[in-house]
């Protein structure tokens, strides 16, 4: 999982949405069909939206390497 905002202060990152991941992925395809940077695409942009696709896969979509296991409850 991505995450989809960082805190105005510290910087850190917050993960509170499970589709930005999938936002990424779209934006990904945007970037390469406008500038067809293959190179960009090829050597970082490809092998990370292999590893989102994975996780939704496996089911590990909602956990991440930044210390936070799920996504938080919404409020409320």
């Amino acid at each position: 999982m991505i995450p989809n905002v960082f805190d105005d202060y510290s910087g850190q990152p917050h993960y509170n949405t499970v589709d930005a991941s999938l936002w990424f992925i779209h934006a990904v395809h945007e970037y390469l069909r406008h500038t067809n940077d293959q190179r960009t695409f090829n050597g970082a942009l490809l092998p990370a939206c292999k590893e989102i696709i994975r996780g939704y896969r496996d089911g590990n979509a909602l956990s991440n390497s930044h210390g936070s296991d799920r996504c938080p409850d919404p409020p409320g």
